[in-house]
């Protein structure tokens, strides 16, 4: 019988200590839940007392071997409970619709028979039942101790926290208006330093015009190449300098004669 355990890696522990109690508190519960009608089926020959101890004793005594090789340490404490709770629920709803039983020639291979179910019955049971548990112990318990929260909470708590709510919300728009206005602050401060460099630009645009100019009409033999009066005056060449190469040809032609 194969159990989907998500805790195989915990170390697995045998039930030996275990087998006194548990063993006679199982023999009553099937005991105790074996179908009583007041008709009572036909028995066959040789039931009595002594088979019917003998049957609940190897029921236990399957159940014990499949449990203990199934069992780790956690499913000691409070899940054991809730586990053999749902493990004799779902018993007496099987057992309830068993109608015979019926022994063979060697007591080992008692079978219990059943009219809608298939004949590993008890394993079938025991193996839902496990799963079942397994199932609601992967619930996370965050979300369970939330839920209760929920469930259990006062309705003079709801407008205390609906009023934190509206303060936090509104605390965050507050803090949404602040940042937009910051942002037009930005907005207006760089279209200013924008309009503060684009007079610097047309004012040095006209200084330079102003200077050419002057130039022109200062001297008006030199101009002979816009670009190159462009040249010099971004070069910052001074006045007297535009004349220098003409003054060094005028010495050499004299050095010739």
């Amino acid at each position: 019988m194969k159990f989907n355990d998500p805790w195989s890696y915990c170390p697995s522990i045998e039930l030996n200590i275990f087998q006194p109690i548990f063993g006679e508190w199982l023999k009553k519960a099937f005991t105790c839940l074996l179908p009583k009608s007041s008709k009572p089926a036909p028995k066959p020959e040789g039931i009595d007392s002594q088979f019917m101890e003998s049957l609940v004793d190897s029921l236990v005594d399957s159940l014990m071997e499949s449990l203990k090789e199934s069992f780790k340490e956690s499913f000691m404490g409070s899940f054991m409970g809730s586990f053999m709770e749902s493990l004799f629920e779902r018993l007496l709803i099987s057992l309830s619709l068993s109608h015979t039983i019926t022994v063979n020639s060697q007591p080992s291979t008692i079978s219990l028979i059943q009219s809608e179910t298939p004949p590993k019955m008890i394993e079938g049971v025991v193996e839902k039942a496990i799963n079942d548990q397994l199932t609601a112990a992967k619930k996370p318990i965050a979300q369970v101790i939330r839920g209760s929260i929920e469930d259990t909470m006062a309705d003079s708590v709801k407008p205390v926290l609906k009023a934190h709510r509206r303060k936090m919300t509104n605390r965050q728009s507050s803090i949404v208006n602040k940042s937009r206005d910051t942002h037009k602050a930005q907005r207006h401060c760089h279209k200013r330093r924008v309009i503060l460099i684009g007079r610097k630009q047309r004012h040095d645009r006209k200084a330079a015009i102003r200077a050419r100019d002057l130039l022109r009409d200062q001297s008006p033999e030199s101009w002979q190449c816009p670009a190159q009066v462009n040249r010099d005056i971004r070069g910052h060449l001074r006045y007297e300098d535009l004349f220098k190469d003409e003054d060094e040809d005028e010495d050499n032609d004299e050095d010739d004669k």
